[in-house]
């Protein structure tokens, strides 16, 4: 059985991606971040891990986030459509634990 055609699906799909533009990247990252310090910072189980830390965590969050985002990945979360997007965001909080 031979399995190139899917091979080249997800080699084309990749390929076809398009990066966060440079003059977006900025706002990109700091979106995630921001909404990453909220939520850190509100969390009860983090009372007692400092502030340095949950920075650290949320600069490393939104980096590697927006690393993995697309240009059409950002476009669909703006119009209200999350996935895929929201799922590399998760995959970035679970990789800076």
């Amino acid at each position: 059985m031979q399995k190139y055609p899917l091979l080249l699906i997800v080699l084309s799909t990749t390929l076809n991606a398009t990066p966060i533009p440079t003059q977006d990247r900025f706002s990109v990252i700091q979106e995630i971040k921001d909404g990453c310090l909220k939520s850190q910072i509100n969390a009860p189980e983090n009372g007692d891990v400092p502030l340095a830390v949950i920075h650290q965590y949320c600069d490393c969050t939104s980096e590697n986030a927006a690393n993995s985002l697309t240009a059409e990945d950002v476009d669909a979360m703006n119009s209200g459509n999350p996935s895929p997007g929201a799922q590399k965001i998760a995959q970035a909080y679970a990789y800076c634990r």
